[in-house]
């Protein structure tokens, strides 16, 4: 039962891999990104099926600076009560 529990998951990974692979091709760097860029587990994978993983994570990467980052300062911005009466 284990081992077709961990088939079925290398085999999701595989194809998962496979997929961003071939879409980094087509897509933009941010639609990538928002597809395919949250993929954090990774468990068993067989060895032939090994450099995909790594061609994975490098094109991760590539995809990462190629966006512009978006940085949050914590900063508000002040806003003030509109005070003109419309309508009048």
């Amino acid at each position: 039962m284990r081992s077709d529990e961990n088939a079925e998951n290398s085999e999701f990974e595989v194809n998962f891999y496979c997929q961003a692979i071939v879409a980094s091709y087509r897509m933009k760097p941010y639609q990538w990104l928002a597809r395919f860029g949250g993929f954090t587990y990774s468990g068993w994978i067989p060895a032939e099926h090994r450099h995909l993983k790594s061609d994975y994570k490098e094109i991760l990467l590539d995809m990462r600076s190629k966006v512009k980052p978006v940085v949050n300062l914590g900063i508000k911005p002040e806003f003030r009560l509109n005070t003109a009466q419309h309508f009048s």
